[in-house]
């Protein structure tokens, strides 16, 4: 009898061993916050993650950390008012599948954001990330959008004139478009929006953007602009 308990418990072991071997190899699925059924409106993407920190802080603050803040905030005000949207990623850790370097990591993150993309066609994918320059008195906010998207650039240009107007009155920056050099954004066709929300170089901004208070004001401004143009 007890001989075949033991082999019913290694039975289930081993099942449950397969099972996870193929579940690591399964194609990503953000946590997605869908209120009363409705269709996705956005996809809110947290820029880098362990490995991949981004730019460092002269306090070793990363980039990761922050967007990442920023983002759940963001996604609390909208899941708040209803609105429908994907996460890419929802801790510190980036979205990686495979790699042994940091690289390949890298590599293996991007293809995944990219991936989530093109499952949601037609989805503003609003990215949150931090600047630096090696000029520490650079600072502000800059709003990007996916050149040759209207719709990505009426967003844009909503949120900037509302960081303009609500944040930094004294340093009135304009929407570009994203760079052609960034692959992720190179890589799909959803309407894009990089918003870099402040230089982590820059230490008096720096320590706004550590403050819970900035965090908040900031997502409160970005969770707004994407509420009136949903």
């Amino acid at each position: 009898m007890l001989l075949n308990k033991l082999k019913g418990i290694v039975a289930v072991f081993s099942i449950c061993l397969v099972f996870t071997a193929v579940a690591s190899k399964l194609p990503y699925f953000s946590m997605i916050q869908n209120t009363a059924n409705k269709q996705i409106q956005y996809i809110i993407d947290a820029g880098h993650g362990i490995p991949d920190g981004g730019a460092v802080g002269v306090d070793g603050t990363t980039e990761q950390e922050l967007n990442l803040a920023i983002s759940l905030e963001v996604a609390k005000l909208l899941k708040k008012n209803k609105i429908s949207f994907e996460q890419t990623r929802l801790d510190e850790n980036s979205i990686y599948t495979e790699g042994e370097t940091i690289h390949a990591k890298k590599v293996s993150d991007v293809r995944r954001r990219i991936a989530i993309a093109q499952e949601t066609p037609g989805v503003p994918f609003v990215s949150i990330h931090m600047n630096t320059y090696p000029n520490s008195s650079v600072h502000g906010i800059q709003v990007f959008y996916g050149d040759g998207n209207e719709k990505a650039r009426t967003i844009a240009q909503s949120l900037q004139q509302a960081f303009n107007q609500q944040i930094q009155p004294e340093n009135a920056k304009v929407i570009k478009p994203i760079s052609k050099n960034i692959y992720l954004f190179s890589h799909i066709q959803n309407p894009s929006i990089l918003i870099e929300c402040g230089f982590i170089s820059n230490n008096e901004e720096l320590n706004k953007l550590k403050s819970e208070e900035y965090q908040e004001d900031l997502a409160k401004i970005i969770a707004s602009v994407l509420m009136s143009q949903g």
